[in-house]
């Protein structure tokens, strides 16, 4: 087989664009693959994947034959994990970047090898390593990668009936969450999780609401003077209710805005002087 060389690209998708981070080599005979980088939240129960996106100039191509794949590992600098490509999916859309069509692609990852319930794993800057029969290796920038193997379950105590994320300059800079109080009593909230170190709920500056927020507003109408962006995160604080609340809970980042937009919370509560955990697995706010 002729030998293939490759373009990849790192991309950051943000709401508002696509840019450039890094370009390797290229010859006068290769594909052209762009590869989306952002950071991956996720709880993983028992057979789930996730799906990484990845566009590549050529609708057929030895990259996007699943059997062509030997090996696939994610891997950091201090870590790496043998993961499986179950399956990788033309979804049949084509996006035009510097005047050259790309058709984008799901390569599906397993971790079923690895599942272990309680297992968490802390990828910086994460890229996925893939070698082919041909001893050619594809590695494809991930961005960073946390993920945790649990079962989701709700909560006899606490549930939720509507949540949404409220935006300013293209990022979540909070929460609106209605909270349902099963019980009568006093719920304390001790933290929420989203399974990302540079994105902080900060419970201490919550703001009981008595009507719905706008999707878009800016940060200072809600909370005036509240940062969004900090060099390092206040202690954690907790909210106490007792009936059903609507609540405004900002979200604060490390020294940058973080464009992720899928994430879990996981929650955890006290009740009647037991510590428990709410899990709502899979957030996608927009």
């Amino acid at each position: 087989m002729k030998k293939i060389f490759f373009i990849v690209i790192g991309l950051y998708i943000s709401i508002s664009g696509l840019i450039i981070l890094f370009k390797d080599k290229e010859s006068n005979d290769y594909v052209e693959i762009l590869s989306i980088k952002k950071d991956y939240a996720r709880i993983i129960t028992e057979n789930e994947t996730i799906d990484i996106p990845v566009y590549i100039s050529s609708k057929i191509s030895f990259f996007t034959t699943k059997d062509n794949i030997i090996d696939a590992k994610i891997e950091s600098e201090l870590d790496e994990i043998e993961i499986e490509i179950t399956n990788i999916e033309n979804q049949k859309q084509k996006v035009t970047y510097q005047e050259k069509t790309y058709f984008l692609f799901y390569f599906e990852v397993s971790f079923n090898d690895l599942h272990t319930l309680g297992l968490k794993l802390d990828f910086s800057m994460a890229n996925i390593v893939l070698t082919y029969v041909n001893d050619e290796i594809l590695s494809l920038e991930l961005g960073d990668m946390n993920i945790i193997f649990q079962e989701i379950y709700g909560s006899n105590h606490l549930n939720y009936s509507r949540m949404y994320s409220i935006h300013d300059q293209d990022a979540i800079i909070g929460l609106y969450i209605d909270f349902i109080n099963k019980t009568g009593q006093d719920i304390k909230v001790m933290s929420i999780d989203v399974l990302n170190k540079n994105m902080y709920i900060n419970l201490n500056k919550a703001r009981i609401l008595y009507e719905p927020l706008n999707h878009i507003q800016v940060i200072d109408e809600i909370l005036p003077g509240f940062k969004s962006i900090v060099s390092e995160f206040p202690q954690q604080g907790d909210f106490i209710f007792k009936e059903n609340t609507s609540l405004f809970i900002p979200i604060q980042y490390l020294n940058d805005f973080n464009y992720i937009n899928r994430f879990p919370l996981l929650i955890r509560y006290e009740y009647n002087d037991k510590v428990y955990d709410y899990i709502i697995g899979l957030a996608t706010l927009f």
